[in-house]
């Protein structure tokens, strides 16, 4: 008899982060300039929200942040539709940054998620330092997983802007 159901593997999104110079040389090797941020950042940065051994209920409900900085257009709308992996790693103590062990990385799904319906108005615009206009987009990602089953949807302030598609790659 089944008490318990646990993760297999560690279960991620890649990101990436603010440099600080408190970091370490092989990320200070890797850091590179964002105008948009307008501030150095280091790719590559493995979220872990689901981890290895973790106990899962047989319905599992797992919340992503995303933060979005879009670069507000002269003409026309702005590129709202975003592309993402979900990852995974087989280790006990999976790495914090791709680079630091890359073949223990595995992509399980390509996430596409589309905010191209939500009124540019709701997302507020504001300015960096070079005068360049962007939005701040602050969105969720819901990953709910029943059984083997995977569905993920996308939330902006609380409301469903639909299921996200996704497509599993091949292993």
């Amino acid at each position: 008899m089944v008490h318990k159901r646990r993760s297999r593997r560690n279960y991620g999104y890649l990101s990436s982060s603010w440099f600080s110079e408190s970091m370490s040389a092989d990320l200070k090797s890797r850091k590179r300039w964002s105008p948009l941020y307008d501030a150095y950042l280091v790719d590559d940065k493995l979220q872990w929200y689901i981890k290895r051994n973790e106990v899962i209920a047989q319905t599992a409900v797992v919340t992503y942040p995303f933060v979005r900085m879009v670069e507000v257009p002269t003409y026309g709308p702005p590129e709202l539709r975003f592309t993402d992996s979900l990852v995974s790693c087989d280790l006990e103590y999976p790495p914090d940054y791709k680079f630091k062990n890359p073949s223990a990385i595995e992509t399980v799904c390509t996430v596409h998620s589309d905010l191209s319906t939500v009124p540019t108005s709701k997302f507020g615009c504001q300015r960096n330092s070079n005068g360049k206009q962007y939005y701040k987009i602050v969105f969720d990602m819901t990953m709910t997983i029943v059984d083997e089953v995977i569905k993920f949807e996308l939330l902006y302030q609380g409301t469903s802007y639909g299921v996200v598609t996704t497509k599993f790659d091949e292993q």
